[in-house]
């Protein structure tokens, strides 16, 4: 990733004062606590609980706060809980004695076992849109390869192995039968393009071409358009693009980073976060709106499955300890109705609805 510093000079105390009048005026106008989410019980939230300084389980919580239940009790850490399409499983991530591994339990913690043909370090494992595959990178040999693999752990596939670049951050196209991801060259942290290819690795295409870092690539529900996050005019800002990556554009034009966008369900609105904070707008650029305000740290929001509902978490309520805790936080769709769900002793992070209501 690149490593960026906040560099603050006299021409930017305007903006910034500018952004910190304007977000406290919509907080309070629009985002405050006046009206709760309603039926949010029908929801499951999954997250990441931090129960002390090594230990860390998976859990789940209705999305109106009740029946918090921790599906892991392990010795080691627990990371990248994702639910399947169907949410009948959830597919994770544990240390083992080679590393990290990727493992799968039933919606409740029932059954959680190891994919036993994994024998290598895995991170970031995915869905396909299908539930029939999982598409994970790995680290062998100082590369960083794109694998894909049955969810019973058969017929294991290799889908960079030519390419002799470190592969990440994929995801899938909505139909399942192409993936976007980013390669970077070895030993660089600033140069990063995006590429599709088919499911079986093969027709490869790269849609990006900057000496600087182009990354965090998403589909639209409808498959014809990938939101990314490019740092090509200095700074970092929200673009849009093709699926074939013709007609790149810019989103967002802010003064400090713009990153982390996610498509609405529908595909009209985009999550995106600012200086701190979750905004919202549509997808072509348009409507730019703070759902979240200051104080605190807002970010890694999620979509409810129907659109209506955003869950996230923030430090608001940890403001002396911000970088160590934070909690889980449910809105409406415009910000109005935000909750805290989630009252842990250290943090609960990284939360996601469960596709089934």
């Amino acid at each position: 990733m690149v490593k960026t510093r906040f560099k603050f000079f006299p021409r930017k105390i305007f903006y910034l004062l500018s952004y910190s009048i304007l977000v406290f005026a919509i907080g309070l106008s629009c985002t405050g606590y006046p009206t709760q989410p309603e039926n949010l019980v029908r929801y499951k939230i999954l997250f990441i609980a931090q129960l002390d300084a090594i230990n860390y389980e998976i859990a789940t919580i209705n999305g109106d706060g009740s029946d918090l239940k921790y599906l892991t009790n392990s010795p080691v850490g627990v990371f990248c809980p994702k639910w399947s399409p169907d949410g009948s499983q959830i597919l994770y991530i544990s240390e083992g004695p080679i590393g990290y591994e990727i493992y799968i339990m039933n919606y409740d913690g029932s059954n959680p076992h190891r994919l036993n043909t994994l024998e290598i370090f895995c991170y970031d494992p995915l869905w396909s849109p299908d539930g029939t595959k999982i598409v994970f990178g790995s680290s062998f040999e100082d590369h960083g390869y794109l694998y894909l693999v049955n969810p019973d752990g058969s017929d294991l596939i290799n889908l960079n192995h030519y390419n002799g670049l470190n592969n990440f951050n994929a995801d899938w196209s909505p139909d399942g039968k192409k993936i976007v991801f980013v390669s970077m060259e070895e030993g660089s942290n600033e140069t990063a393009e995006i590429n599709i290819m088919n499911r079986s690795g093969e027709d490869l295409l790269q849609l990006t071409h900057n000496s600087v870092y182009d990354g965090d690539p998403h589909w639209s529900p409808d498959g014809e358009k990938i939101v990314f996050t490019s740092y090509r005019n200095n700074n970092a800002d929200i673009y849009i693009m093709n699926a074939d990556g013709s007609n790149q554009h810019r989103l967002t034009n802010h003064p400090e980073l713009d990153r982390s966008p996610i498509w609405s369900p529908d595909g009209n609105y985009i999550l995106f976060e600012y200086y701190s904070q979750i905004w919202r707008m549509k997808c072509d650029g348009s409507g730019q709106t703070p759902l979240t305000y200051l104080p605190g740290t807002n970010f890694l929001p999620n979509w409810s499955p129907d659109g209506q509902r955003i869950v996230f978490q923030s430090t608001r309520d940890n403001l002396e300890t911000q970088y160590l805790s934070s909690n889980i936080y449910v809105m409406n769709a415009n910000g109005t109705g935000q909750k805290r769900l989630t009252n842990g002793p250290l943090s609960e992070i990284y939360p996601s609805f469960s596709p089934v209501q």
